[in-house]
């Protein structure tokens, strides 16, 4: 895959327009639409903003990646219940993947659920509600269909401070 279909991809997976894009890494609207078609090449330097701007790095956007479909229903979720959340996990044979999906269910609460520090990275996806996500000492707020990318290495706190029940789905991708 070319540079430019793969910054295409990463952008279009995260929700962003061109536009976003490039105004989150600092260049222009024109550079990033060239740069997607590959007809221009990027430096080092716009690459790394481009990169920080889309929640990666040089490391991981070079890694090559194995990509499979896989189509799964509801009926192949196990259902597990747990003080904030009702979790539904995918069976065993999904988990051999490098993705794990959860659709998690959360009830209103001031205090928020903790998730654990891990080395990989993380999108969550809101579904119904409104969920504040806080990222060490800066807090995202969320509503239905906003998503929020980062890497899984800080400590973070999911928080539904509505009056009704949040659902969100988390995509887990551990190193």
């Amino acid at each position: 895959m070319k540079i430019g279909e793969k910054i295409k991809k990463l952008r279009k997976n995260l929700g962003l327009s061109q536009e976003e894009l490039a105004t989150r890494a600092g260049l222009t609207k024109g550079f990033i639409s060239q740069l997607e078609r590959d007809l221009t090449s990027p430096s080092i330097a716009s690459l790394e903003l481009i990169l920080d701007a889309l929640g990666t790095d040089m490391a991981d956007f070079f890694k090559d990646s194995y990509i499979s479909e896989r189509l799964i229903k509801e009926g192949d979720y196990l259902k597990k219940s747990c003080d904030d959340f009702i979790e539904i996990h995918p069976l065993d044979d999904i988990n051999k993947s490098s993705l794990d999906i959860f659709l998690l269910k959360i009830k209103p609460t001031k205090n928020g659920k903790n998730l654990k520090v891990l080395n990989g990275e993380e999108f969550i996806y809101v579904i119904k509600g409104r969920v504040n996500i806080k990222l060490e000492n800066k807090v995202y707020e969320l509503e239905e269909g906003d998503g929020f990318y980062s890497k899984c290495n800080k400590n973070r706190k999911i928080i539904n401070e509505g009056e009704d029940v949040a659902e969100v789905i988390i995509a887990l991708g551990l190193a």
